[in-house]
């Protein structure tokens, strides 16, 4: 648990302006996601409308006084705004019984009891935060959850200011045993030793949180010092992915160029298989032509032949001695059939006794001899197709030979391109490394400085007047800015504690 007391720097002014930050987003917006839930203390308003009852009642505050018969006193120069922001530990609830029960107990413990005190400066009336106005806001944007807590510092019965001394004293004893209730004050080493040294009796005044000017300019040092390393290493990035763009195109277009090589050789080779085939294709029917050229006479003087015989069987079946011939003529042609020799006497008879069986016999006989014929010139013209179709065989087999020879030789010389593209890759990645290695220092360097830097500023010694001036400084320009500051001064002060 930590618990920062006004952590702008100075008691602020505006209710509305504080409202506005905690009950919306940082950004400045109309939205509210950051906003888990908002309570109220000593009001009747609505949450949204909690801020103006408590400037009519800061605005009151004489006619309160004067109604209650207490004198009005010389005006002061701190607004009524209370602004106390609690930072809740990772180990401690954070549900919203939990949450309002400490804020309660914090607030409950923030002010004043005159029995309790020593000297002429008390007050004259018991007064504690937990009687006045306040406004609970729970914020879930940062990574320590936490609450912002605005109070109106005017009574809202007598109008009397609340006694805030020494209230960021009160807030750490409150903070340290809340902590030591949920078993989470040791993360505060220095609050510890803090709270047993006063218990000892021991003056002890926790380190002054560093002004607000000193912080932004240390702020923007780190900012400027980070932007600066940043921007080297986009330079270092920026170059390596250009290196790594350069070479992945690089392996692309060596993909897509090996892939072209090898479609372009398969290509070659099918294109000389298809000339090869249309060659002996046309050579083929050149052996067809030829061989139907050299027997064209042979069958036409057969044909000629066979009509004469066909007119002279025809003559001769009207005498008896040519119908004694044709029967002798159509016996023969019977005896060249296996299956006319087993029935011959039979077949003999029906050839004597009928003369269409003569005639079947004689067409069958011419028919015979151009079969013959026909089978001559196929035998020539399948004999010289096949030695072409040997030699094309040998020819496809020499070509595909050819293929398988380039093919190896593209395979072997796309290996070494793709060796010598691994080397690049490998080249690559140990550059890659050396960039890695050299943003890696420069980080590490920047941390160092950082660390060097606050170490630094730690063992600076105190001085009083120059924190006082500059305190002044911060304030005058947070009220130049309307009352409004920026988002990380906020979450600085958050996280930061006074012990």
């Amino acid at each position: 648990m930590i618990v920062v007391i006004n952590p702008s720097g100075g008691r602020g002014h505006g209710f509305k302006g504080l409202h506005a930050y905690c009950a919306h987003d940082a950004d400045g917006g109309v939205t509210d996601e950051r906003v888990d839930w908002i309570s109220t203390r000593n009001l009747s308003a609505s949450p949204e409308h909690a801020y103006k009852v408590m400037i009519a009642t800061a605005d009151r505050a004489d006619e309160l006084k004067a109604a209650n018969g207490i004198k009005t006193g010389r005006k002061t120069k701190q607004g009524p705004v209370l602004h106390i922001a609690m930072s809740f530990d990772e180990d401690e609830p954070f549900d919203r019984q939990t949450v309002e029960a400490a804020v309660d107990g914090l607030l409950g413990s923030l002010g004043a009891d005159p029995a309790t005190m020593r000297g002429k400066s008390k007050p004259k009336r018991r007064q504690f935060a937990d009687e006045h106005q306040a406004v609970i806001y729970a914020h879930n944007d940062t990574k320590h959850r936490h609450v912002h807590i605005m109070v109106n510092t005017v009574h809202p019965e007598t109008g009397l200011r609340l006694p805030t001394s020494n209230d960021q004293l009160k807030a750490s004893k409150w903070a340290h045993s809340f902590a030591a209730e949920h078993g989470t004050h040791l993360k505060t080493p220095n609050r510890v030793f803090n709270q047993e040294a006063r218990q000892n009796g021991e003056y002890v005044k926790a380190d002054r949180r560093m002004p607000r000017n000193l912080y932004e300019q240390q702020k923007q040092a780190e900012e400027t010092a980070q932007a600066m390393v940043r921007a080297e290493v986009e330079k270092i990035q920026d170059a390596q992915r250009k290196k790594d763009a350069a070479v992945y195109q690089a392996a692309r277009n060596l993909q897509a160029m090996q892939a072209k090589a090898l479609v372009d050789l398969k290509d070659q080779h099918e294109g000389r298989k298809a000339s090869m085939r249309r060659s002996v294709d046309r050579e083929l029917k050149k052996i067809a032509a030829q061989a139907r050229e050299e027997f064209r006479e042979p069958k036409i003087e057969l044909a000629k032949r066979q009509v004469r015989e066909a007119e002279t069987f025809e003559a001769m079946e009207s005498s008896f001695l040519g119908w004694a011939k044709n029967s002798a003529a159509a016996v023969r042609e019977a005896l060249q059939d296996e299956e006319e020799r087993k029935s011959l006497i039979k077949r003999s008879f029906q050839i004597l006794t009928s003369a269409e069986d003569r005639r079947a016999f004689f067409e069958r006989g011419q028919q015979r001899e151009r079969a013959a014929l026909e089978a001559q010139e196929r035998a020539k013209r399948e004999a010289e197709e096949l030695e072409r179709k040997k030699a094309h065989e040998a020819t496809l087999a020499a070509n595909r030979q050819r293929f398988l020879d380039e093919r190896a030789a593209l395979e072997t010389k796309q290996a070494e391109e793709t060796a010598a593209m691994q080397a690049r890759f490998e080249e690559r990645k140990q550059d890659r490394e050396l960039a890695q290695a050299k943003i890696d220092d420069m980080h590490r360097q920047a941390a160092e400085q950082k660390q060097a830097r606050e170490a630094e500023a730690k063992q600076a010694p105190p001085n009083p007047y120059d924190a006082t001036r500059l305190q002044g400084e911060a304030l005058r320009r947070f009220n130049e800015v309307k009352g409004d500051r920026t988002e990380e001064a906020r979450r600085r002060d958050l996280d930061q504690s006074d012990d």
